[in-house]
């Protein structure tokens, strides 16, 4: 940009840019609320004040928005109050026509301007921005890397130092079934929905979009039995009233707080409400620069990072397309949890989608009740089972039996095994009939079948007729039934 650029509309372009240079060092650790540190006072008047009638450029007029509102209390009515003054001036208009545009503006986040801003601080000082020198940054050398085991905050579903993801419909009941996730964190006891217990009590950190503290949050969390003693709240309208900006999951200020109460895990609910201004979910590099920040807080301080998501209004989508708006929430994910509506089961499910570092449980099924706590009429998770089938299984409305347990499928190996001739039959043909008959996982009828085994219930053999070539088949026998086949003189098991 040249001063001849905005033909003569600067009162003092050298002053502007020598403002602006000052300004820009600064703009590494702006935060989508807007710069911190932020500009002083004396540089914004420096710069408001050379800028002149050039304060007409749509760009120009974002800038110096941005930085007023970027900063706080006083310090930000007074930059206001000189802005508004200085658009009088130059627009000749006078302060009562200029006022209603002036509050529309200052009422916009910061961070909806902030790449305009810098840009146009950018356009202002060209020779002064330089190809820096890289900066150092540590590497890893994986030799000297030591193996880790990983360290459950919640054993085989949710870890510590990575993301969680809990996404639902809205009115699913996603609070009143986290609730029961801060209890086991917070008493170190397993329930129902959570039965690995935590390795010990725990503290957890809300960020609340939509739930009020004393009039939700407090009675749910007693009536799933939480250690109240043990959770911090922050919604995002008392943050609003005390600093004037929005509370992102990427800000220096939640990153603070997060590293002064260093909490077990942090849940944010809904993701929506703490995201910048102007964000667009679906745009997958925006969604990583604001959620790796976030990941990397809560690791900072060894804590698990829930993030809660409301799913999109598409018909007729399952598991990861229920959350397309906002995909890489699933990518940057360990553990995904997607709740829902059963109609068949007239119960809310709740399905592990995705688990990165151990087999995924058994979908949870439970109601929710109404309960009074303190006087207060509330809402309480009544477990009443598991499932195997899944978030896919709910949406398609796809007939399944009911889950067997693992009783029920020992039951089922010994029945069927009863009916045939000989008492006896292939192991893959067994495994089939009993799949085909219960509806049970194939991780039930192993661990039922293995158990028949150990109790000597049940024999195994691998067996080789005579007549046939090739490897041996293996067969399963009624204890009873089993005879040694080499008395028949057929056949000849395979030690």
């Amino acid at each position: 940009m040249s001063e001849k650029d905005f033909n003569g509309r600067f009162k003092s372009y050298q002053r502007a840019q020598q403002a602006a240079e000052r300004i820009l060092w600064t703009a590494n650790m702006w935060t989508a609320n807007g710069p911190l540190p932020s500009c002083t006072k004396e540089d914004f008047s420096d710069l408001l004040d050379a800028v002149g009638r050039a304060i007409l450029n749509p760009g120009m007029d974002n800038l110096l928005y941005y930085l007023a509102c970027a900063a706080s209390g006083a310090e930000r009515e007074q930059m206001l109050a000189k802005l508004l003054q200085s658009r009088v001036r130059y627009e000749q208009l006078s302060e009562q026509d200029l006022l209603p545009y002036h509050e529309k503006e200052a009422a916009v986040p910061p961070g909806t301007r902030k790449q305009a801003a810098l840009d146009e601080l950018r356009r202002l000082c060209p020779d002064t921005i330089e190809d820096e020198e890289p900066s150092e940054f540590e590497t890893l050398q994986l030799g000297s890397v030591p193996t880790a085991e990983v360290d459950w905050l919640i054993p085989g579903l949710i870890a510590r130092g990575e993301m969680a993801l809990i996404g639902a419909d809205g009115g699913t009941g996603k609070g009143i079934y986290y609730s029961q996730l801060i209890a086991a964190v917070t008493t170190g006891k397993g329930n129902d929905f959570f039965p690995e217990a935590p390795k010990e009590p725990g503290s957890v950190l809300i960020l609340s979009g939509e739930d009020d503290p004393s009039k939700v949050l407090r009675p749910r969390l007693l009536a799933a039995g939480a250690d109240l003693s043990k959770v911090n709240v922050i919604t995002a309208d008392s943050y609003f009233r005390q600093r004037g900006t929005l509370l992102t999951i990427d800000s220096q200020a939640l990153q603070a707080k997060i590293s002064q109460l260093k909490p077990d895990l942090v849940i944010n609910d809904p993701i929506q409400a703490f995201l910048p201004a102007g964000l667009q979910m679906n745009n997958r590099s925006e969604m990583r620069g604001v959620v790796t920040p976030f990941k990397s807080f809560c690791a900072a301080v060894n804590a698990a990072g829930a993030t809660v998501c409301h799913t999109n209004k598409k018909s007729n989508v399952a598991g990861r397309q229920r959350l397309s708006d906002s995909s890489d929430l699933w990518d940057l994910s360990r553990c995904v949890i997607m709740l829902g509506y059963s109609k068949t089961d007239e119960a809310v499910y709740a399905s592990v989608e995705k688990d990165s570092y151990a087999r995924k449980p058994m979908t949870t099924l439970f109601t929710i009740e109404g309960t009074t706590v303190e006087g207060v009429r509330t809402a309480v998770a009544v477990y009443k089972g598991r499932t195997d089938r899944n978030d896919a299984d709910f949406v398609f409305q796809r007939t399944a039996k009911p889950a067997t347990t693992r009783d029920s499928a020992k039951d089922a190996i010994l029945s069927v095994l009863e009916d045939s001739k000989l008492g006896s039959l292939p192991s893959t043909q067994l495994q089939t009939a009993v799949l085909n008959e219960t509806g049970c996982s194939v991780a039930t009828y192993q661990k039922a079948y293995k158990e028949l085994v150990n109790s000597k219930q049940i024999v195994k053999k691998p067996i080789q007729r005579k007549t046939t070539k090739g490897a041996a088949q293996w067969f399963t026998f009624l204890a009873d039934c089993y005879v040694d086949p080499l008395r028949e003189g057929d056949t000849k098991i395979i030690s």
